[in-house]
């Protein structure tokens, strides 16, 4: 009889347990149930963590605008969530297959309504690569806008050492008084190392410990995550 090496067999139930988890956060939450997610993307845990935050500053304010730096399977989810609520949805890819797949997907589901899927190349500054940040500025300052919550999930890791570091203190600007900015990926040695210089520029911060760990920093004299 073939023996399954025990740490095989540990992946497989621990597969088994996303694939489940992923399925009952779809039905719970009304996703479309054939959406799939991929290495990159969120966690349910994360998810909730994030829907939690949004939920409460929808129900203390009048409308609630939201920019998302890496677009992906939770603009979809944050999509079809706050489609009939006070929510507006700005997100921001970098990479154009990634962007033309995310596209493709809001179409599919009928959300292009609820979310402006944006475009903006990522661009060599050769101490870092990141988002050209004059088609942001450009952007954001033709459009007047001024948000209440900042999602940072990206560049990914892999175009150069700290590749979020650049996003704090340049979208400050177009952050509310009392907005937040919430760091994704926060147990990663590099997102740890950002984390670190980004408190500097807010009143406090707070973490949950997810798989890969979220970090809220509150802008002034924000209460939302208490």
């Amino acid at each position: 009889m073939l023996k399954i090496p025990v740490f095989l067999y540990v992946q497989k139930l621990f597969n088994l347990y996303e694939e489940v988890e992923w399925l009952y956060f779809k039905i719970k939450n009304k996703i479309p149930i054939d959406l799939e997610r991929n290495s990159w993307s969120m966690s349910p845990k994360d998810l909730r963590v994030i829907i939690k935050i949004l939920k409460k500053r929808i129900a203390n304010k009048n409308y609630v605008k939201v920019l998302e730096i890496g677009a992906g399977v939770s603009t979809i989810i944050f999509s079809e969530i706050f489609k009939k609520k006070k929510m507006r949805l700005i997100s921001i890819e970098g990479d154009k297959k990634w962007f033309k797949k995310i596209s493709n997907l809001l179409k599919k589901y009928s959300l292009k309504n609820y979310v402006r899927l944006i475009h903006i190349p990522y661009k060599n500054y050769k101490k870092y690569v990141w988002f050209d940040k004059e088609k942001i500025k450009a952007f954001l300052e033709n459009n007047k806008m001024q948000f209440d919550i900042i999602i940072v999930d990206a560049p990914p890791g892999m175009l150069c050492k700290k590749a979020r570091a650049p996003a704090i203190p340049f979208l400050l600007l177009y952050l509310k008084n009392d907005g937040i900015v919430i760091l994704h990926d926060v147990k990663r040695k590099d997102e740890m190392e950002i984390s670190e210089n980004w408190k500097k520029y807010f009143k406090k911060s707070v973490k949950y410990n997810t798989s890969v760990g979220i970090l809220i920093f509150e802008n002034k004299n924000n209460k939302e995550t208490n």
